[in-house]
């Protein structure tokens, strides 16, 4: 009898031992519950402005997308003019000089010659006027006597249309002055500001989305309900008031929520990538457009109108001869056996044009560069001066072609002249 109840215990046991390793492998041993995944609630972002640039997106680890500031573009070119060069005092004439310029005033005689865009313009063989060696008034150095020479552009240039199209605007005439950077006309760009329109909703479209969170909170909530019927499931399921398919069903119906919370987190990081391209999309169509403006690369004056508004140009085609009078050169010859090209190098020279009735106008400048090569089977060379021209009576003074004396000083280190030749 005692063997008996024994046996009937350890079997019942037994039973139990297998009973829960049963319900183990359905899951009411350990139920399935993943963990939420956490995702930073990005605040709002606001739409721009047309036209102006976008703000940068930030990268998405989760979706996070902050309230950036936008770069605002230039306003634009500023300024009036630009500051000219003060007469020389040692200016002969009587007339006052007004150093002002002001755009629309007359350039003068047109007609210096042609140049190529984007380099300056080939300087014209100057003629070889005698040259000859004095005291200076000083008595502290010599000077070089350069009887005739010749001036020339600094800067002569022709100012292209960047991009093809219709020629809308353009705000020039010949002999304006016209500072550096200043947009003098614009070609036709209708058809790319509607795209940049077009492309500015469509970057608000995406950044809406990916700052919207009602599609994530609601699979959240989602989740949260599965996962709660689940563990309900298991612990009903232990009590063997759920079957094991109940249980397995509750376990899948949490796994699917679970996947719609990380396709909601994904669909934000594709509305954020997508935003990203269309900033990338805007800025090259607010590229197009800038290079459809034509602006002044220096302070100069208008020689020359190559078109007019509502032609068509082409990529390239050239609108404006554009050139700089504030500064020129002014050009001779001399003879190798008068001076060594040292003896000039980095002097100061004094430049001298006769105007009709007998006046006579000086005007400074320096010898900036060294001769690179010898003329005349070696027997001469070059000496090129920078002057700094003035502008009077609504005309600059100095005009290319002109032709005129100058002195350079050599210092007192040049050697005592001995009839037509220095010694050292």
């Amino acid at each position: 009898m005692y063997y008996a109840s024994y046996r009937k215990s350890f079997v019942s046991a037994t039973f139990s031992v297998a009973a829960a390793m049963a319900l183990g492998s359905i899951g009411f041993g350990q139920g399935f519950s993943p963990e939420l995944p956490k995702a930073n609630t990005p605040s709002g972002i606001e739409a721009k402005p047309k036209y102006s640039l976008p703000r940068t997106m930030p990268k998405l680890d989760q979706p996070q997308l902050g309230n950036g500031s936008g770069s605002k573009p230039d306003a634009g070119f500023g300024g009036s003019g630009f500051a000219l060069p003060r007469p020389s005092k040692r200016k002969t004439s009587s007339s006052k000089p007004t150093t002002n310029l002001r755009s629309g005033d007359a350039f003068g005689s047109s007609g210096f010659g042609s140049s190529r865009f984007g380099s300056s313009r080939k300087a014209d063989e100057s003629p070889s006027g005698p040259s000859t060696i004095g005291s200076t008034s000083s008595g502290n150095g010599r000077e070089l006597f350069i009887d005739i020479c010749n001036v020339k552009l600094m800067q002569d240039i022709m100012i292209p249309a960047e991009e093809e199209g219709l020629l809308g605007e353009l705000n020039v005439k010949e002999g304006d002055a016209v500072p550096a950077g200043k947009i003098i006309g614009k070609i036709d760009a209708s058809r790319l500001e509607i795209e940049a329109e077009r492309a500015n909703i469509k970057l608000d479209i995406q950044r809406d989305k990916a700052a919207s969170k009602s599609g994530y909170n609601v699979a959240v909530k989602k989740y949260r309900l599965a996962k709660e019927e689940y563990e309900s499931a298991v612990r009903l399921g232990r009590k063997g008031s759920k079957s094991a398919h109940e249980v397995r069903r509750a376990k899948y119906s949490m796994e699917a929520s679970y996947a719609e919370v990380k396709d909601a987190m994904d669909q934000r990081r594709e509305a954020a990538g997508l935003a990203k391209l269309e900033e990338v999309n805007l800025k090259q169509i607010e590229f197009i457009i800038g290079k459809m403006r034509i602006s002044t690369p220096f302070d100069g004056n208008v020689l020359e109108i190559l078109k007019h508004p509502m032609e068509y140009v082409q990529k390239g085609e050239n609108v404006v001869r554009f050139v700089r009078m504030d500064k020129l050169w002014v050009e001779g010859t001399v003879s190798s056996e008068t001076c060594k090209p040292s003896d000039v190098k980095g002097q100061r020279v004094t430049v001298t044009l006769k105007q009709a009735g007998g006046e006579e106008v000086e005007f400074l400048g320096q010898v900036v560069t060294g001769p690179l090569e010898l003329e005349g089977v070696g027997k001469r060379f070059r000496v090129r001066a920078e002057v700094d021209n003035r502008f009077e009576n609504g005309q600059w003074i100095l005009l290319p072609g002109a032709s005129l004396s100058m002195s350079v000083e050599l210092g007192p280190n040049t050697a005592q002249r001995t009839g037509n030749r220095v010694k050292r």
